[in-house]
């Protein structure tokens, strides 16, 4: 079980989406909850009001089981979630460990004044109630109900598997190297941020790029595409990018940096990433914004940030308070990253415009983890 792994991903409560009537129903919404189908994973989620949701490496050996009962607890002892009920669900073949673990859990969570509401063990096709000992099929038309009310609530089915959501940030080399064209006149354009205005004029045209895709989700031109990577390397063009962000309109704000991202050259791809991170997490999906934080360079600013913010298991509606926060503390140290941000923005692999006719040069390496690049938060 990886440190990362083990941290958990963290999102929104199930209230306020789909009504869950029944256990079949619960275990059913649980990979819809979490954007993709677990496997060997510990999953506790709140029921009723405000709260996390968190998805956890089962647990091995007696050490893990100790480490997986405080990372399941941590969150709602240190904010008081829970009080409207847990429902704790293990997605695993091996009863007994998955039992062993509950009995821990449930300990817990009744000394912290938090009820356990109902504690599964779910496998493929079938459903175990650890306290009732009771036993069955998980219906497919429970799952096929399910996954039609989470369509009608215009959110995406989910992934086959993490590895699955991790893809879905991969990058696409064709639409990448259409970046790389325009990547010459983006920089000239970055140069000159530092003039009169010319900053105020390009913090304009980001918030009016970022409200236009809000209101149609067709993808930005691949000319204004890479005029807004380059942009996000200054601070306060990333501020103009985080600042938009709203409980409303986090999903398309998921959409727009998703599809920058999957074209970004290295170089300033961990830009958009980290902000896939944090809209991810204020529009709930906690595995999207662990898998985005992952992808990228971890160390970025926006990205610590927004892991700190999920191993707290502060919910999305904290956002206004921690937006708020977050500007306060960085404004005073924007203006030495934007004098620094001139000179690193032009790396080596950045190329001229190529020719109309060529397809532009790609950075080595553009699919393997680079070496953290680029000015930081």
């Amino acid at each position: 079980m990886t440190d990362d792994d083990s941290v958990a991903d963290i999102g929104s409560g199930v209230a306020g989406e789909v009504r869950l009537r029944n256990r079949e129903e619960l275990v059913a919404a649980v990979p819809h909850v979490l954007g993709f189908h677990p496997r060997d994973s510990l999953v506790v989620m709140s029921v009723g009001g405000s709260g996390p949701t968190l998805r956890i490496d089962h647990p091995h050996d007696r050490e893990a089981i100790a480490e997986v009962v405080h990372i399941a607890t941590d969150p709602f002892r240190r904010h008081g979630y829970g009080r409207g009920g847990i429902a704790v669900v293990h997605f695993t073949d091996d009863h007994e460990r998955a039992a062993a673990l509950t009995g821990q859990l449930v300990a817990a969570y009744v000394d912290m004044g938090v009820t356990p509401l109902i504690a599964v063990r779910a496998d493929s096709d079938r459903i175990v109630d650890l306290a009732s000992g009771w036993e069955g099929p998980l219906p497919e038309e429970t799952r096929t109900r399910i996954a039609a009310e989470w369509a009608y609530a215009g959110k995406p089915q989910p992934r086959a598997d993490r590895s699955a959501l991790a893809a879905s940030l991969q990058v696409v080399p064709t639409r990448q190297d259409r970046i790389l064209r325009h990547v010459g006149a983006a920089v000239r354009r970055f140069e000159t941020l530092e003039s009169a205005g010319a900053l105020a004029n390009e913090r304009r045209w980001m918030s009016e790029a970022i409200s236009g895709f809000e209101a149609t989700t067709v993808p930005i031109k691949d000319v204004d595409a890479t005029r807004m990577l380059v942009a996000l390397c200054h601070p306060k063009l990333r501020d103009v990018a985080s600042a938009a962000l709203t409980r409303d309109n986090s999903r398309a704000h998921v959409a727009l940096w998703t599809d920058l991202a999957r074209r970004a050259p290295e170089p300033v791809r961990d830009h958009p990433l980290a902000l896939v991170a944090l809209s991810a997490w204020v529009s709930g999906n906690g595995a999207l914004a662990w898998t985005a934080i992952e992808a990228g360079n971890e160390q970025h600013g926006l990205a610590r940030v927004t892991a700190r913010i999920l191993k707290s298991g502060l919910p999305p509606a904290a956002w206004e308070a921690v937006r708020s926060q977050y500007f306060a503390e960085n404004t005073d140290s924007a203006g030495a990253h934007a004098r620094s941000a001139a000179g690193r923005v032009r790396p080596a692999l950045w190329a001229p415009d190529p020719p109309a006719t060529g397809t532009g040069p790609r950075p080595s390496g553009s699919h393997d983890r680079p070496p953290p690049a680029g000015p930081s938060i």
